[in-house]
This record gives structure tokens, C-alpha cells and sequence, in this order.
């Protein structure tokens, strides 16, 4: 509630076509709820949602590692297969 604005400019980031759109800020400030209401709205899009970790220390592209980890879990099937 009351995140119109915030909400309508991540759709626009969407509706642009591939887009990394980065959300942060305190606990409870509804960044959760602003994402899924995003994602609920951009329907029929597949979306790739990531997290960063609470961690006593920034671990460097952590959302990236996490955001990879859940398209491809297992790295294995990066490998190529023998010639």
C-alpha cells in the first residue's frame, strides 16, 4: 500500500523488455510485497527473482550468485559436452 509510485516505475523498467531492476532498503519496508506485486502484475513474463543473503559481511554480486544458483542450479550442465 501506498507504493504506486515505486510500483509503476518497476513495471516501466519491465515493460521495456529485459531489465535488472535492483530494490533495497530496510527490513520491513515492503520490498517483498513490491516485487510480487510487480511480478503479479507483468504476467506472463518470466521473471528471475534473487536475494541477498543477511550476512555479517557484503558478499561482492551475492543477488547474482543467487539469482544464477536458482536459473541453473546445477553448474554441471554448464559443462560442455565432450567432442
Amino acid at each position: 500500500m501506498g507504493r504506486t509510485v515505486e510500483l509503476s516505475a518497476v513495471l516501466d523498467a519491465l515493460e521495456d523488455g529485459p531489465s535488472l531492476v535492483v530494490i533495497e532498503g530496510e527490513a520491513g519496508m515492503g520490498k517483498t510485497r513490491l516485487v510480487r506485486e510487480a511480478v503479479a502484475a507483468s504476467a506472463g513474463r518470466r521473471a528471475l527473482i534473487a536475494t541477498c543473503a543477511l550476512l555479517p559481511e557484503p558478499f561482492t554480486l551475492g543477488a547474482v550468485v543467487d539469482g544464477i544458483r536458482r536459473f541453473r542450479p546445477r553448474p554441471a550442465a554448464w559443462a560442455c559436452p565432450p567432442p
